[in-house]
């Protein structure tokens, strides 16, 4: 739902794909500058995300929503913000409707509350989450790494639907579904 939903917005397909995933540890860190996405997940499961988009991403697709050709910049003003929030409150309201249309997946709603950016030399806490994943974005010029970070009920919800099918990109290629955890 990802690139389907970015371009859209913009007019421009990414790659988007998975750069790894790993358990979120004592050690674990995200260095900032960095926008951070809040999202509740309510439903059939309850829980919280993280989306965590560095500036170089966030203020280009801000850029290309307003019609213009992708300027990068090292920090987000409030613009920037809105524009990253909307990409996500869209992004997640496709991956909602796409669930819900599939019987195999819980019927979960998504709310993204809140959007913070941090400077550089901030610390970004991952209190309270248990997986981290890395994805690889390129649109264009723009080429990064933005996360998803899932508590521990989507984390299981996540190893339980990879165990059942194989691994992630099967399942959505198999449900007609791409899962913004996995697009």
């Amino acid at each position: 739902e990802t690139a389907a939903t970015i371009e859209g917005l913009t007019g421009q397909r990414p790659d988007v794909s998975l750069r790894n995933k790993e358990t979120v540890t004592d050690i674990s860190n995200i260095i900032a500058p960095m926008s951070v996405s809040e999202i509740p997940v309510s439903g059939d499961i309850k829980g919280k995300i993280a989306v965590v988009i560095p500036p170089m991403i966030g203020t280009a697709l801000s850029d290309m929503m307003l019609g213009g050709e992708g300027e990068c910049k090292s920090e987000m003003d409030s613009d920037d913000l809105d524009a990253v929030k909307e990409i996500v409150s869209n992004i997640f309201g496709s991956l909602a409707t796409a669930m819900k249309a599939q019987k195999e997946f819980p019927d979960l709603s998504f709310e993204v509350t809140d959007i913070k950016f941090y400077n550089e030399g901030e610390e970004i806490t991952l209190d309270g989450y248990k997986t981290l994943m890395a994805y690889r974005f390129s649109l264009g010029v723009i080429n990064g790494v933005f996360m998803v970070l899932l508590d521990e009920a989507l984390s299981k919800l996540v190893e339980e639907k990879t165990l059942e099918d194989g691994d992630v990109s099967k399942m959505a290629e198999q449900n007609g579904v791409s899962a913004a955890i996995n697009d």
